[in-house]
């Protein structure tokens, strides 16, 4: 941005020296000529004064309007060339064409110029291509490939930095049109491009690859050896790895804006947004600037007034200064924060950090309002920042809140309630500095007061947000059932059986453990609680293992309700019973010792 600043202020004098010029000649020629002669002068020195006043004004500006580059993005393969094929059989130029376009879409959101390299060209014509339109960076986007299904990566690939005369100037900025310095900027642009894509997806992303020029090898591929601008290739994984497809099918997003983040780094200019989610009209606040936005990006263009939030700021080229405040208000800035004075109420909004304050009554806003608004994203109230105002009644803190600084509310001694948007617990965990006493001991109303508490289910008996108990009916399948058929909560209950030597409860046949055997009588029924005695693989009850209790096996898989069994019958061991334990069985029946039941 030096550089635009310098030509601004260039101009500036330029146009100063222009007009000295202008005056020293029109006393020059009527001190010199007089009379008729002087009006001959005077009618040149207007024309001429009238030229060379307006032909610098476009210049100047555009100078002082967002700068603006013209990034040639090149997505790899396309038109008959379908590139590397992966594994699932996807094409490398279907994936270079949608991370493109995405790239494309976010550069124009930055104020930025864009062309797209014609697909249908070969390798080596594309950076001809971008030479011949005067692009400022050629990008070259592509998805690797290997015979292994294990190899996996984000490569970037430029010039060699000892074959490229790198300026060691890093203050310096790059022009577009000083086509000399073309490789002065190539080492820059992919170390930003590494520390952007490095760790913003599940990829792993190698240090950048660069190739020699002065004795190519085949790291310097035709789009960095040919092209008369800054460039680089990126490989965004290989399309040959699975892990690598699912991240860029889910993850091409942000491997987009990386890019571009990167992008702006090198050129100096800052990333904003995107604001896709925007209502039109709206102001939003990035990187200490704020941004008129227009349906999800910036109003690059626009100059004027615009009205947002009971605000009114004044845009020039896309960015609105100082918001002015809605009549009888005031509004400004505090830290990152922005803060407005309007129908006896204070809000503090649209950043994270307060200002600290000094003294007594140094901070901006007057001892005039009852309500004291601070919205969701503060994080910190900064030192003295509410010192004196003693008619503040009402506090509304949100739960973004992490720290209020010494002082901040000291001599608030008409504060009557804090609503805090958090859980009791959540407001003991701010740091609180002295003398804010007068916030402390007023009525705190937490969340749950506000809005009222959260409970999982209906019949759940705590809170989710602060914890309170409260009283509920659960839903259960028994009187003995343990655990609530809605919320899962559990109670102690008390199983019935029969006799000691009852393994199942008579009401909802839980099992249980006893050491009582049962009293088994001659037909092999307990005394006590007539659970009848069964041998193992004895289906038909005549107390014999037989092959008509394979039979009988066979007959319950295809009939389970006409021939039921009261034992378990998976003889083979596969979680199942079907009409191979039938068939075990019976072979069971002939070779007991092969075939164990």
């Amino acid at each position: 941005m030096l550089k635009y600043m310098i030509k601004i202020l260039y101009t500036a004098f330029t146009l100063f020296l222009i007009y000295a010029i202008i005056i020293t000649a029109f006393l020059s020629g009527f001190f010199i000529f007089g009379g008729d002669d002087l009006k001959k002068i005077t009618a040149v020195i207007l024309c001429v004064c009238l030229i060379v006043a307006v032909l610098p004004i476009g210049w100047i500006l555009s100078a002082a309007r967002q700068p603006s580059y013209l990034f040639a993005i090149d997505a790899g393969h396309g038109g008959s060339d379908p590139g590397c094929i992966g594994f699932d059989g996807r094409h490398e130029s279907n994936d270079t064409i949608k991370i493109a376009n995405e790239v494309i879409a976010l550069l124009k959101k930055q104020g930025q110029r864009t062309y797209l390299i014609n697909r249908n060209l070969k390798t080596q014509e594309r950076p001809i291509e971008a030479n011949s339109i005067g692009a400022d960076f050629l990008i070259s986007l592509h998805r690797d490939s290997s015979k292994s299904s294990k190899s996996s990566g984000i490569n970037i690939y430029t010039h060699e930095p000892s074959h490229t005369q790198r300026v060691q100037q890093p203050e310096k900025d790059y022009a577009p049109n000083e086509r000399a310095d073309k490789h002065a900027v190539d080492e820059t642009l992919v170390n930003s491009l590494y520390n952007y894509l490095y760790g913003a997806t599940a990829i792993p992303v190698s240090v950048p690859h660069y190739g020699s020029v002065s004795a190519p090898t085949w790291e310097d591929y035709y789009i960095n050896r040919l092209s008369n601008m800054p460039s680089c290739i990126i490989e965004f994984g290989f399309a040959t790895n699975p892990n690598d497809n699912a991240v860029f099918d889910s993850e091409y997003k942000t491997l987009a804006a990386c890019v571009v983040k990167a992008l702006m780094a090198t050129v100096g200019i800052d990333y904003v947004g995107p604001f896709e989610n925007s209502p039109i009209g709206s102001v939003y606040s990035q990187n200490g600037k704020n941004y008129y936005v227009i349906n999800g990006e910036v109003a690059w263009n626009y100059s004027g007034e615009v009205e947002c939030n009971d605000n009114i700021y004044t845009v020039s080229n896309g960015i609105a200064g100082t918001p002015l405040a809605p009549p009888g208000g005031k509004a400004g800035f505090t830290g990152n924060c922005k803060w407005l004075y309007y129908q006896n109420k204070t809000e503090i909004f649209g950043g994270t950090v307060m200002s600290d304050y000094n003294a007594y009554g140094s901070h901006p806003w007057s001892d005039g309002f009852s309500s004291l608004v601070i919205k969701d994203g503060v994080a910190v109230i900064g030192a003295n920042s509410f010192k004196g105002c003693k008619s503040i009644e009402t506090v509304v803190l949100p739960n973004s809140i992490k720290q209020i600084k010494d002082g901040a509310f000291a001599d608030c001694d008409k504060i009557k309630t804090v609503s805090y948007y958090g859980s009791k617990e959540e407001f003991k965990k701010i740091s609180v500095g002295t003398e804010n006493t007068y916030l402390t001991n007023a009525k705190i109303l937490y969340i749950c007061d506000l809005i009222g508490h959260d409970y999982n289910f209906e019949c759940s008996s705590t809170c989710s947000v602060c914890g309170e108990k409260r009283e509920t009916t659960h839903t259960y399948s028994s009187i003995c059932d343990e655990t609530c058929d809605v919320c899962g909560e559990r109670r102690v209950t008390v199983h019935t059986y029969t006799a000691d030597c009852d393994t199942n409860c008579n009401i909802c046949m839980h099992k249980r453990e006893t050491t009582l055997e049962h009293d088994f009588d001659e037909n092999n029924v307990c005394k006590r609680c007539g659970t009848k005695k069964y041998i193992i693989g004895d289906l038909n009850g005549d107390s014999l293992v037989t092959d008509a209790d394979a039979v009988y096996l066979l007959m319950y898989t295809f009939f389970s309700e006409d021939y039921p069994v009261f034992q378990p019958c998976d003889f083979n061991d596969d979680g199942n019973v079907t009409d191979a334990d039938a068939v075990y069985l019976l072979m069971y029946t002939f070779f007991p010792e092969d075939y164990p039941i």
